[in-house]
């Protein structure tokens, strides 16, 4: 019990990258999941490239995530579009925290990170093509600089 109390620090750590690194694993493994969004996006993203109009994937589609995953799918397949949504939901994450928390210290951020991504549906749903973790990248990346005062609102 007093090793894990003077190693707590180090065995989060080691745990968290673990599972960041198992994160990259199945997104490299996991082809475009089973996201029923995904092929839609992509042919938003053809619809765009060939005639340039754009096609809503669904009823709310997500015009910056549709053409995004349509790129990195069209272009580079399905491990880049997997692991460029699984570093947005990481990136959103880490920014939602940094918005509200007063004591911002590695410990804590990395606790919190730990806590997400130990959630097997925030993990296992983010590890595909989907727009959730797009959306969460720029909302938690507006509440931060809104925060830092970078914008302000006037009246």
């Amino acid at each position: 019990m007093n090793f894990l109390i003077k190693n707590e620090k180090n065995i989060l750590y080691s745990f968290l990258f673990i599972i960041i690194v198992l994160g990259f694993y199945l997104c490299f493994i996991g082809g475009y999941g089973s996201d029923e969004d995904t092929l839609p996006m992509i042919h938003a993203f053809e619809a765009k490239l060939g005639d340039g109009r754009f096609v809503s994937s669904r009823f709310t589609g997500n015009p910056v995530a549709e053409l995004g995953i349509g790129f990195l799918s069209y272009f580079l397949g399905s491990w880049a579009a997997n692991s460029v949504t699984y570093i947005l939901l990481l990136l959103g994450i880490i920014f939602f925290y940094l918005s509200f928390e007063k004591k911002k210290t590695t410990k804590n951020i990395y606790f919190f990170l730990f806590l997400c991504l130990t959630n097997p549906i925030i993990f296992f749903d983010n590890l595909e093509p989907v727009d959730y973790s797009w959306a969460l990248f720029f909302y938690s990346l507006g509440i931060f600089l809104f925060n830092k005062k970078i914008f302000e609102l006037s009246v």
